[in-house]
């Protein structure tokens, strides 16, 4: 029993301490390969077609093309969840994929040369990787939003922060959701210089917008259709901010001047869109986890791991590169979002449920046996079916998810039936008047066999799932790895535990209440007298 106990303790420190790693869903290859990329805002739409068209020839022309179903390109919008981005700088590319089972080339070396190609494009300011998952949207692998109320030092802040997840081994794509909009021309009129020469602002203002953008004089008709006459410059002596400062006008005293001899001009970028959450500015910055190499060797980053390496870890005694950033920014908070977050809400309502379980399984079991203590006799084999779970997952390189998790909620009520049948045939056994320690020897010889059989069909049924190398089952693999080793440690502790805990509490009881009851050796001397055995 105190190995047992201790085999529990180790489980729970191996989760702890990271030895398996956790996925919010197992990833499976994706049918579809999405990519999002942007050029210089205020980039024109002719230009940003001409660019996709030299992604596009790229990636037809790629040596292993073959895995490639079709490609559709959208330029000038860019989906965002179930929104539509527009903008003459942006383009997104959809690769769809082949079956998973045919693929003939790893996604990473897809996107790698994808990656490459598109650092060679100056034009190209940043672009992003999304693929098509499984199960439900549960973010970006990596998201950190940023809260505060100055727009200028949340950008200086994300600008930082990119540069962190930027220096991650096996984080990649990163980028913040913070739009730039497009170059505006601020005029600052100097208005003694406008008193100087008899100018007033709403001159110039008229002015200016009569030669950049032009001026309605008139209307004309054809056909019950009417169409405004513009009066403007001609697009060659305005299509420049240098042309329009050197614009000349008159001035009220006869001289002709231009616009930027009472002005002063700045070109600054717009804030097209600011984005809050609980009140305040938000900034969002988001990335993909990846392999990386050590060494020679390669390995997968999963999302806990590059939070662990941002905010640390204390259990694992890790630091985090992030980890004083809200007492080095006063004023400013960062947040996790993303999988991680998703994952922590997803098991903590686990959490209740697996409680809710137990008081369920306790409440029903106590109603059947009439007893405060033979349903915790029961349920027993309940957290020691953890040991079977995480061994199983050890052994089978399996890593801890959702799916697990719900794999051992519903082993809550899995696992105690053979108890269930071996705790009821032994108070049958009781109340034909057998004594303690030949009820606990019959029950285990009559139902050993159901129990095991019970079990070894319940386990075989899930075997190819766990053999299985389909990308299609590749999802549900940890939960029938979970159920499957659970199942087999419990079913193992039904027949060799359960008999020592009912007959240590059972004796608890008898010495409690001063009832004698019939030694071990008296029972096996009653046993051959009897025939029990024959």
């Amino acid at each position: 029993m105190t190995l047992l106990i201790i085999s529990l303790f180790l489980s729970f420190l191996t989760v702890a301490k990271g030895y398996i790693k956790f996925e919010f869903f197992p990833k499976t290859a994706p049918a579809t390969l999405t990519i999002k990329a942007e050029t210089f805002a205020g980039t024109h739409l002719d230009k940003t077609d001409s660019l996709s068209r030299q992604i596009e020839q790229f990636i037809l022309n790629m040596p292993y093309r073959e895995n490639f179903q079709a490609l559709n390109t959208n330029v000038g919008q860019q989906q965002d969840r179930s929104f539509w981005d527009e903008g003459s700088n942006l383009m997104e590319f959809r690769l769809d994929l082949i079956d998973a089972d045919s693929l003939t080339v790893d996604l990473n070396v897809v996107t790698g040369d994808i990656r490459k190609y598109l650092n060679t494009m100056p034009e190209i300011v940043s672009y992003r990787f999304t693929t098509g998952r499984s199960g439900p949207p549960t973010g970006e692998d990596v998201e950190l939003r940023i809260l505060g109320e100055d727009l200028q030092k949340l950008q200086e802040l994300s600008d930082k922060i990119k540069a962190v997840l930027t220096s991650v081994p096996g984080i990649k794509d990163v980028d913040d959701n913070f739009d730039s909009g497009k170059k505006e021309l601020k005029i600052y009129p100097d208005y003694d210089k406008l008193t100087l020469y008899g100018i007033g602002l709403s001159e110039v203002a008229a002015f200016i917008r009569t030669a950049s953008v032009g001026k309605i004089i008139s209307e004309f008709t054809e056909r019950s259709e009417k169409y405004n006459i513009r009066v403007r410059l001609p697009e060659d002596q305005s299509d420049t901010v240098d042309k329009i400062l050197n614009i000349k006008m008159n001035s009220r005293t006869g001289k002709k001047i231009t616009v930027k001899d009472v002005a002063e001009f700045e070109i600054t970028n717009t804030i097209s869109r600011i984005v809050r959450r609980d009140g305040k500015r938000t900034i969002t910055i988001t990335g993909n986890v990846g392999t990386y190499a050590v060494d020679g060797k390669t390995y997968n980053r999963t999302p806990d791991e590059a939070n662990e390496l941002l905010f640390g870890n204390k259990i694992k005694n890790i630091t985090g590169a992030l980890e004083n950033f809200e007492k080095e920014n006063p004023g400013y908070k960062i947040e996790v979002g993303g999988a991680s977050d998703e994952r922590a809400k997803s098991f903590r309502s686990l959490y209740i449920a697996f409680l809710i379980a137990l008081i369920m399984i306790y409440m029903i079991l106590g109603t059947q046996f009439k007893s405060y203590i033979q349903p915790l006799i029961v349920m027993i084999t309940i957290p020691f079916a953890f040991i079977g779970v995480i061994f199983g997952l050890i052994v089978t390189g399996t890593p801890f998810s959702i799916l697990s998790m719900i794999a051992v909620v519903a082993l809550a009520g899995i696992v105690v039936n053979d108890s269930i049948v071996f705790v009821d045939f032994i108070n049958k056994e009781r109340e034909r008047g057998t004594d303690r320690w030949n009820s606990l020897i019959n029950a285990g010889r009559t139902r050993l066999r159901p129990i095991i059989l019970t079990t070894i069909t319940t386990i075989f049924g899930l075997v190819p799932m766990i053999i299985s190398q389909s990308e299609s089952v590749k999802m549900w693999k940890p939960m029938a790895v979970s159920i499957s080793f659970g199942l087999g440690f419990a079913t193992i502790l039904t027949l060799f535990v359960l008999p020592v805990v009912y007959s240590l509490i059972d004796g608890f009881s008898c010495r409690c209440s001063g009832t004698q009851k019939m030694k071990f050796s008296e029972a096996l001397k009653l046993r051959e007298e009897k025939g029990y055995d024959k």
